[in-house]
Order: C-alpha cells, then structure tokens, then sequence
C-alpha cells in the first residue's frame, strides 16, 4: 500500500510541475493588440516585407461582427462595403 502511495505522489508532483511549465509558457502569449502587431512585424521584417499596424476601428468591426455569430459559428462574409 505504501507503494501505491509513493506512486500517486510522484504523479502529483510530475502533475503539478507540467501544470506550472504551461503555465510559464502561456504567460508569454500576446496581451494587446500592439503585441500581435509587433510579433507580426518582426516575422514580415524577416522575410523583408513591410510593417503593418493596429487599426482600432477594424478591430472593433471585427469584435463586433465576431459577437454576431457566435451563436451559430457561420463563416459567413459581413457584407460590409468597407471591410469586405
């Protein structure tokens, strides 16, 4: 029986510490959206393509439109004449 209980220990312990190693990974992700745009660039810099930036008014559009179909996840275009 001690056995087992050594064996359920280690488990928690490898457990806890892959827990603790995402989560020290997820901690890196992308917080703004100046992040998103600046990680962006440094790809598009590396293969010589020019910079983008962040457009407020397109991400607002976007939210926006997103909220809409989260209820039936239809990929369905805006037909918005702006943004297409």
């Amino acid at each position: 029986m001690e056995r087992v209980a050594k064996k359920t220990s280690a488990f928690a312990v490898v457990m806890a510490m892959a827990v603790l190693a995402v989560m020290a990974t997820t901690s890196t992700a992308q917080r703004t959206g100046q992040d998103f745009v600046n990680a962006h660039n440094d790809a598009r810099a590396a293969v010589g393509v020019g910079p983008v930036s962040w457009d407020t008014k397109l991400a607002d559009f976007a939210q926006s439109y997103a909220n809409t179909r989260k209820g039936d996840c239809s990929m369905t275009h805006s037909n918005n004449g702006v943004y297409g």
